[in-house]
């Protein structure tokens, strides 16, 4: 039977959660095949027997990659990916999990029903495992979204997206470089098609101490936005320019804003000054944003970007 979709899964030290993430999946009412493509990264801990023993009971549908050393996140990534033969391609991390066993089939309905569409995602809780914050829902406020729109913010939440399989033929070299690869892996999508969003709650993004991601200070991970929106200020058709470099005028002041709200006053005068003085956007863009950086006394959570700053 053909593949409908490939359920790529990479993990690494999941122990704690890579049952769940299976489960929600395996929980899936579909009318069409899928299968689960998992890179299990040479974990230290409990991960691989508890994959194993899933690959046992489900051998049709569980694929797992296991490694004989670890090759890191990005590496893992992308092995898995191209061992993916769905016509779609949905992706769940080992510390997340699915809340609908309908998900699989309202994406795919949606991207049948809407051929111009590369990219479909919903709305996801965010939950702190620690408890130190109190779970937030993670929302869309349009039903429709382009390139140009990612090239602001990463708006879609990893465990929520489907996406078309072989929309190009091999990453860019500048892919391999970017410190998180879920936001150029739309972007690349999203040259083929727009993005559908789905105003449905049916994926939990866990924030825990093991994250790559969340564990970072706000500036540091904005830090890491920054360099991800110079690799495609650089490598994207020139077109693009104008809306980056008014993405990183912003994106600078939140750096320094978050610096402010750290009380790291030294580090944010200094990133002030070199801003000033050798700014590497245009500055009219940087005047652009300044009177909005002015009206920022915080970090905005209650937005999309906001809140998905805690990305994994």
């Amino acid at each position: 039977m053909t593949v409908k979709v490939s359920v790529l899964t990479t993990t690494y030290n999941h122990e704690r959660y890579i049952a769940q993430a299976m489960d929600s999946v395996l929980a899936q009412q579909t009318d069409f095949s899928w299968e689960q493509i998992i890179g299990e990264d040479c974990s230290t801990d409990g991960t691989r027997p508890i994959v194993q023993e899933y690959q046992r009971r489900y051998p049709d549908r569980i694929k797992p990659i296991l490694r004989e050393r670890n090759v890191g996140r990005r590496q893992n990534f992308l092995e898995a990916f191209s061992r993916c033969q769905g016509d779609y391609i949905a992706i769940l991390e080992g510390d997340d999990y699915w809340t609908s066993p309908l998900k699989l089939q309202r994406q795919v309905d949606f991207l049948d029903a809407h051929p111009d569409h590369a990219i479909c995602f919903h709305a996801v809780e965010a939950r702190d495992e620690s408890g130190a914050q109190a779970p937030k829902l993670v929302r869309a406020t349009r039903a429709r979204y382009t390139l140009e729109d990612l090239l602001e913010q990463n708006i879609i939440p990893t465990c929520s997206v489907l996406f078309r399989n072989r929309l190009f033929t091999s990453f860019p070299d500048w892919y391999l470089t970017a410190p998180a690869g879920d936001w150029p892996l739309h972007v690349l999508n999203a040259h083929h098609g727009a993005i559908g969003y789905i105003d449905e709650l049916m994926a939990v993004y866990r924030i825990h101490a093991g994250g790559v991601w969340s564990p970072q200070a706000s500036s540091a991970r904005r830090r890491q936005i920054l360099l991800i929106l110079e690799l495609f200020y650089h490598n994207l058709d020139s077109s693009f320019k104008p809306r980056i470099e008014q993405s990183l005028a912003r994106w600078h002041f939140k750096t320094i804003n978050a610096l402010l709200i750290e009380k790291n006053y030294r580090g944010a005068a200094d990133y002030t000054w070199q801003l000033a003085t050798k700014p590497d956007v245009p500055r009219t863009a940087l005047l652009k944003n300044s009177l909005w950086a002015l009206q920022q006394r915080k970090p905005k959570t209650s937005d999309v970007a906001g809140r998905l700053e805690n990305q994994a």
